[in-house]
């Protein structure tokens, strides 16, 4: 049926449920909370930089997506609103599952790491941060750009369409597809943590690198001293802690967090897109997810301020 110039989806964009407004403000001042303790209280926080910027920037993404899913998923009326709202979606959840999938593999290259030998003073440094960046938001870009670029109609979902997302074709190889991909790769990550730390229980803590002095000298008095020995001491000074959670809490928020974000964003899409009652019932059930999600994250946040006073 051709519906174009009909009455359907034509007057002002509706408003959501306030369940929905009220669960998603709870969200985003929690979401805004942890970072600035993060960014304001980052010398009290005994967490290693790449944990830092990835955590930051996952708080970040999940915040832009709420905001412009609550701010702008029915502005229908305006084009070139409804076109970038859909974009901005598309970039913020693509980087949001990559910044998980990214704090993934960071734990699993600790919690398998071997024993460093001393460094050759020709060897390369580490490779900057900036590597994460263009990963976690370069190729969101990349994609959201080539989608755009195809055809920016893309971005209009269809002609008188009740929410503002993308049209089913194009959505299926630019964001379904991906994202369906770096999740699995993400639970892949998550598994191999799970099985390495139940095959090795002594391996807990993320250690400070020793410098070469501590090195040689643990060699000369012990004999070689590899990663996984020192993170089974069970006496181990705060000082000496790169990460002051264990790589259990480290799984458990990462995994908890990619479950709970996508059931928000799930049950988000759901809630636009039924009509009467399961619209309403898909509102509560996006409300409760938002609710978990901002006591995951204040837990976490609380956590590690409390355990660094402590310290």
């Amino acid at each position: 049926m051709d519906l174009t110039g009909s009455e359907f989806y034509t007057q002002a964009a509706h408003l959501l449920h306030p369940v929905v407004y009220t669960t998603a403000a709870i969200l985003l001042l929690c979401l805004l909370a942890v970072s600035v303790s993060y960014i304001y209280q980052h010398s009290l926080i005994r967490i290693s930089l790449k944990g830092w910027h990835m955590l930051v920037n996952l708080c970040f993404h999940i915040f832009l997506t709420c905001v412009v899913f609550v701010g702008g998923i029915s502005q229908t009326r305006n084009a070139s609103v409804c076109q970038a709202v859909g974009i901005i979606l598309h970039y913020s959840t693509l980087a949001t599952v990559l910044w998980v999938g990214m704090t993934a593999r960071n734990i699993y290259k600790q919690v398998t790491k071997k024993a460093k030998r001393c460094q050759d003073p020709d060897e390369l440094p580490p490779p900057p941060m900036l590597r994460f960046y263009l990963i976690g938001g370069g190729i969101p870009i990349i994609v959201c750009g080539i989608t755009a670029a195809a055809n920016i109609k893309n971005y209009r979902s269809r002609p008188n369409a009740p929410y503002c997302w993308m049209a089913w074709e194009p959505s299926l190889g630019a964001f379904y597809g991906p994202a369906s991909f770096i999740t699995s790769v993400n639970c892949m990550y998550f598994l191999s943590i799970f099985i390495q730390l139940k095959r090795h229980p002594e391996r807990k803590y993320e250690l400070k690198e020793p410098t070469e002095e501590q090195q040689w000298l643990a060699a000369n008095e012990n004999g070689e001293v590899s990663y996984q020995d020192s993170m089974s001491l069970s006496l181990i000074s705060t000082s000496a802690l790169e990460n002051e959670h264990t790589f259990h809490a480290q799984l458990l928020g990462a995994s908890l967090t990619l479950l709970l974000y996508v059931a928000l964003w799930m049950f988000g899409a759901l809630a636009v897109s039924l009509y009467y009652p399961l619209d309403l019932v898909f509102s509560f059930f996006f409300g409760a997810t938002c609710l978990s999600l901002s006591g995951s994250f204040t837990i976490v946040s609380t956590g590690w301020m409390s355990s660094s006073h402590r310290s």
